[in-house]
């Protein structure tokens, strides 16, 4: 473990309607301004021969205090970051490990992490730091997303994105660390994001297969998207209990209503933006990363028009996205190997 300080980079942006790329109208009224604060993450890598080199963040959550926690893709470390910018690394043995998801159990005091190539889960115990690696049971599973559930079981996917391994649920246990695997219907789909709903229904990305599926009771059902090869990559929940998903190739966000069972479609302002993480606050404002285009999104709750604002470090190529417990939107900047903050005005509020 390294502690590490380092002193945020801070930038305000102004979005004007008329701007390109800026949207308006719903319930917002007012310029929506945005300021961005940037925190370097430290250069570990085990990929010198990567052509954007870099420890690579990927995925992120926040735990109840209001720290970030991060998988870091090209180093066997996991990231925590403080939220005034300090720094503590957790190595991880497996070298080459390519961790990819990550969930925080606040309550149990524990983070968990995927190794895509290492095909190992890791737990990270936050009061001491320990670190403990549990092999998949399956060979080659490329397990990626990470969810908890209610009970603090952590689930994640096998099958990374079209990886060596595809076709399969899988969860960890705290109490035991044992992992329980469960074949999908489509044996070759290749999955990607996921998440538990409180019922204890996990919902997931079928990259390949352009639809996202329900799991629960020990049955399936699939859902495909409205419009063909838009490559949906992750997947969110509002207060009302529907599902949102980026569409990387559609330059989308989607919509998902269960109840009605009906999708709606949000086009982005910025072309060739590609949409990948999601996530829903507090007030169902809808926040999105444009990896393409280096920039944040936001739908604002009741209105249908997306935001759109550009990240001060250039190609920067932002992955994942997380609210913190106090309202903060951070996400990660894997080519500019920072953690970077959002916050923008004139948004509607949690009541």
């Amino acid at each position: 473990m390294r502690p590490t300080l380092f002193h945020p980079l801070t930038f305000t942006l102004i979005c004007l309607g008329a701007l390109t790329g800026c949207g308006g109208g719903g319930t917002v009224t007012a310029p929506p301004a945005a300021h961005f604060q940037e925190f370097p993450v430290p250069v570990n890598s085990n990929v010198p021969a990567a052509a954007i080199p870099g420890s690579w963040p990927d995925d992120l959550r926040s735990d109840d205090q209001g720290n970030v926690w991060f998988a870091q893709h090209h180093s066997n470390e996991v990231g925590r970051m403080t939220p005034n910018g300090v720094y503590t690394g957790y190595p991880v043995p497996t070298p080459n490990s390519e961790m990819d998801g990550i969930a925080v159990d606040s309550a149990r005091g524990i983070v968990w992490v995927t190794e895509v190539e290492g095909n190992k889960i890791v737990r990270v115990d936050m009061a001491t730091g320990q670190v403990t690696e549990i092999p998949v049971p399956t060979p080659n599973a490329a397990p990626g997303d990470l969810a908890l559930a209610p009970d603090g079981t952590a689930w994640f996917t096998e099958g990374y994105e079209g990886g060596a391994g595809k076709g399969r649920l899988a969860y960890i246990s705290p109490a035991t660390n044992q992992i329980t695997e469960i074949p999908l219907p489509n044996s070759r789909a290749a999955l990607d994001g996921l998440l538990v709903a409180p019922d204890g229904a996990v919902w997931f990305v079928e990259l390949d297969d352009n639809q996202i599926a329900r799991y629960a009771n020990g049955q399936f059902q699939e859902f495909p998207l409205p419009r063909r090869n838009v490559t949906p990559t992750n997947i969110a929940r509002d207060s009302r209990g529907r599902l949102w998903v980026t569409e990387q190739s559609g330059n989308a966000i989607a919509l998902y209503d269960p109840a009605a069972n009906t999708w709606q479609e949000f086009p982005l302002p910025t072309p060739n933006a590609l949409p990948a993480g999601i996530v829903v606050d507090r007030a169902d404002n809808v926040w999105f990363t444009e990896f393409q285009s280096s920039r944040i999104g936001v739908l604002p709750a009741g209105t249908a028009t997306v935001l759109d604002f550009a990240i001060p470090t250039a190609d920067s190529g932002p992955e994942d996205i997380c609210i913190a417990p106090d309202g903060a939107v951070y996400f990660t900047e894997q080519y500019g190997n920072k953690l970077g903050r959002i916050a923008v005005t004139g948004l509607p509020t949690a009541r």
